[in-house]
Formats: structure tokens, C-alpha cells, sequence
């Protein structure tokens, strides 16, 4: 038989049909937009993803980072992303503003926050809160705490309520006494500098029936419309990626470590038992893990009310959905709910020193934006040219295994870190004194002194605004 290969000399409609086939297996792939960088936090669909649950089910998932600009609910409504991780207080806002979406999976059965003081504060409930200060996060977050001040009878104005960065040095160093804090990241960060619980007291706006259920994923009424079969799909495999991950926390942290290899995994470990603190409450506990209840979306819409976010009751019927979890196997629906309590234990295996080098500190808090952004030059240098990125960051205790080695691996970091920051700077050489006692050999070099002074100028410029260009 005598094949035909005519078609090859027509190169331009090859190339097209190659793009069309491109295009067509590209947008085939749903994808869904993390809250924040790839962590413990979702460990459920990272492990789902790892163990190709989602292929079981004939969807090809791909798991997207989120920031401080980009937020989940913008890029779904925009229809950029298929799904999106968020609040039930953000779809009533959507939606408050005719923007379709529909929540269709609820993980988390909790506020994801709490809000913690030193016992010797003398603040034992919001009552008490009057003649006192409180650090929140402004853009939306703060109106929890604030309807807990209304449920309490306590006016605002009594109150020193103070804009917090994304870290906890300044309650550390006292600027003010109660601290907003998520279970999964800041709460364990509290712990890592030698707090046990028997050191705080907890405001849970769960007292003041006040509390944001947080944690689930919506999509928009379109793609309910065109791909029921995509939502059905992401649904069982998320709840099964869930299932597996508060079953095995350690097996999923070296999951998790696998798609974000600069974090550390012991940490990651107590981010994921964080969540099962989170996702271990209401339904969950009868066996309904992954269920949306109305009460939880009643007490949303009635703080969104209460601060003025929306002016109008929706129907709340129409921003969720237990349809898709009502067909999921039953059996991804129970999960290990055992001895889920971070408020109360610490990250096991590890021993915790309060840093007490002012370099290394620095060194600390800023290692661990890097370890965020993954030390993506471009990216890290258009978050921090946007003239509204105020760079904060987290603090991470050295651990006391392998100091030497740690602290040599920081110096390389912030050497490549220099070349970032330092050049539209203007530096002023700051003394920098490293204290014996922590026996590290720096190697004094000219990359090593721009390193420091990079550290040095970003420790001093926190919360102030970077310039619109470079």
C-alpha cells in the first residue's frame, strides 16, 4: 500500500493543527487557586495532586499559588481559575456584589483565627478589653474581632486597635497585647519562641458567636453549569487528599516538601495537624467531613451586615452547595479526628531557643519571605516594587540541630538575596556585630558585607512603602 505524505507540504496547516491540539490539551486542565504559597495549608489537594487522585477521576488539576494581590475569589469570578480556596464571608460579599460564586466543598468547620494574650496581661475575656491594644490584620480581617467587641458590649473607641504586619515580632517586643494569629502559621510560631498554652489566654469568637467558618472551595455558577463532572471529580478527590493527609501528617509533609522544597518539614508537619484542628469541628465530627452548614453562613452574612460590608441580605441558599458532596464516596467523608489540639502541644522531636542575635534574628524573619516566594528574582522584584507592598514576614526559630550548617545556608541565600535589593538602594555601611557564642565563621567578603546591609536596610524600611519602579 502506498501512504499519501501530500499533506506535508502544507507546513502552515500542520503548525495550526499542532496549536490546536496544544490549546485544546491546555485547557483541558482545570486549575485551583491556592490562598496563599504552596504549604501545609493544603495539604489536602497537594496530596490529592502527589497521589493522582485527581486523574482517577479524569480531571487534570493544577495547584496555583496565590499572594498578597492576587486573590482566589477575583481570579474565579474572572474566570481565570476553575476553582478557588476562601471563606464562606467572602462568596456572600461575591455574591452581595452580583458576582456568581458558589461554594461546593467546606474543609474547614472553624475560624481559622483565634486571638491570644499573655496571662500576666490581665485579659481574660473581650470584656476586659477596654484601656487596652489589639493588633489585627486590616483588608477584611479585622472584622471578626470587631463584631466580637460588639457581641461583648465593648466600644470600639475604648479600644487601641492597631494594623499588624504578617509576623508576631511586634507582639513579641509589646507593642500591643492581644495578637490576631491563624491556627496553622502564626499560633505555632508563638510556640516555636518557648510559649505553651499555659502562658496565653484565648479570645475564640466561637464564645461570641461571632466566629468565620474558614476554608473550603467554590467555583462559579458557569462552570457548575458546563462541568458538573469537573466539580463532581474535584470534589471526591480533594476530600480523599484531605482524608490521607490527616491519616499520615508526616507522609504528607514530605509531600507537601516535594512541590515547595525550601520549607522546613517539621513545621510543615504542624501546619498540616493545625488544619486537622481546623477541619476537625461540627459536621466533621459525625462523620459529614466536607459538608456546608447554613448556621455557620448565617453567622457570616450577619458580621458582613454588622460591618457594613454588604447592604443587603442575600439568599444564602445560592452561595453554597452540598450537591456534589451528597454523590461523593462515603468514605472519603470520615477522617482521623484523634488528638487534633495545637493550641495546646508543640511541634514534636524539636527544641525551641528564643534567637538571641540580633543578626541572626534578622536573618530569620527575612528568610522566611524567601522561603515564601521560592527566590524567584523576577517575581520577588515585582512584589516588592508595587508601591503598596509593605514587606513583612514571619519569624522561624533556629533549630538547635545543625546550627552551623543552617545558619551557612542562610549566608548563601542572602548573598543572592543582595543582588536583588541592594542595587536601587542607596546603602549606608552599618556595623554589624556577631555575637562568639554562635561560633560561625562569616566570610567577610564584599558579596557577604552587601548581604548583611541588605538584611540591615529591610529591617529598617519594614512597613514603609517600596518605590513605584526601580
Amino acid at each position: 500500500m502506498k501512504l499519501n505524505f501530500s499533506f506535508l507540504k502544507h507546513p502552515v496547516q500542520i503548525i495550526a493543527l499542532l496549536i490546536c491540539s496544544i490549546w485544546t490539551t491546555v485547557s483541558a486542565a482545570e486549575t485551583m487557586r491556592l490562598e496563599w504559597v504552596i504549604q501545609g495549608q493544603f495539604a489536602g489537594p497537594i496530596v490529592a495532586l502527589e497521589k493522582g487522585y485527581y486523574q482517577d477521576e479524569g480531571i487534570d488539576m493544577q495547584l496555583i499559588p496565590a499572594g498578597p494581590d492576587i486573590k482566589p475569589a477575583v481570579t474565579v469570578a474572572q474566570g481565570s481559575d476553575t476553582f478557588g480556596i476562601g471563606h464562606p464571608n467572602q462568596v456572600i460579599s461575591a455574591r452581595g456584589n452580583d458576582v456568581p460564586l458558589i461554594m461546593v466543598m467546606q474543609f474547614g468547620q472553624r475560624s481559622a483565627t483565634t486571638y491570644i494574650v499573655r496571662k500576666e496581661a490581665g485579659i481574660n475575656r473581650v470584656e476586659d478589653m477596654p484601656g487596652h491594644s489589639v493588633g489585627l490584620w486590616f483588608g477584611g480581617d479585622e472584622h471578626e474581632f470587631l463584631a466580637m467587641l460588639d457581641a461583648a458590649g465593648v466600644n470600639q473607641e475604648d479600644v487601641q486597635i492597631i494594623s499588624q504586619g504578617f509576623d508576631i515580632i511586634a507582639w513579641l517586643n509589646g507593642d500591643y497585647e492581644v495578637m490576631q494569629v491563624t491556627l496553622f502559621n502564626e499560633l505555632l510560631q508563638v510556640y516555636d519562641q518557648g510559649f505553651a498554652k499555659s502562658d496565653l489566654v484565648f479570645l475564640d469568637p466561637s464564645d461570641y458567636g461571632v466566629a468565620l467558618v474558614s476554608g473550603g472551595i467554590f467555583t462559579s455558577e458557569k462552570v457548575i453549569e458546563e462541568n458538573p463532572a469537573a466539580v463532581q471529580a474535584m470534589v471526591n478527590a480533594t476530600l480523599r487528599g484531605w482524608k490521607d493527609a490527616l491519616e499520615d501528617p508526616e507522609g504528607a509533609a514530605k509531600i507537601v516538601l516535594k512541590h515547595n522544597s525550601e520549607l522546613d518539614e517539621s513545621q510543615q508537619v504542624g501546619q498540616i495537624k493545625a488544619m486537622g484542628e481546623l477541619i476537625c469541628a461540627g459536621p466533621t465530627l459525625e462523620g459529614n467531613f466536607g459538608m456546608s452548614v447554613m448556621a455557620d453562613w448565617e453567622t457570616s452574612q450577619k458580621v458582613l451586615l454588622g460591618a457594613k460590608l454588604i447592604e443587603n441580605t442575600i439568599d444564602l441558599s445560592g452561595g453554597f452547595t452540598n450537591a456534589f458532596w451528597d454523590a461523593a464516596p462515603q468514605e472519603y467523608k470520615s477522617v482521623n479526628c484523634s488528638n487534633w489540639d495545637v493550641r495546646g502541644k508543640q511541634i514534636p522531636d524539636r527544641q525551641f531557643r528564643r534567637a538571641d542575635s540580633d543578626l541572626i534574628g534578622r536573618f530569620q524573619r527575612w528568610k522566611y519571605v524567601f522561603d515564601c516566594f521560592g527566590f524567584h528574582r523576577r517575581s520577588l522584584r515585582a512584589l516588592c516594587w508595587q508601591s503598596t507592598a509593605k514587606l513583612r514576614c514571619g519569624m522561624e526559630s533556629i533549630s538547635s540541630v545543625s546550627q552551623s550548617k543552617q545558619t551557612k545556608a542562610l549566608y548563601q541565600r542572602f548573598s543572592r538575596a543582595a543582588l536583588i535589593f541592594v542595587s536601587p538602594v542607596r546603602l549606608t555601611f552599618l556595623k554589624v556585630t556577631i555575637q562568639s557564642h554562635w561560633s560561625v565563621s562569616w566570610p567577610f567578603n564584599r558579596r557577604a558585607r552587601w548581604s548583611i546591609l541588605a538584611v540591615e536596610i529591610m529591617e529598617l524600611t519594614a512597613f514603609t512603602a517600596w518605590p513605584e519602579s526601580e
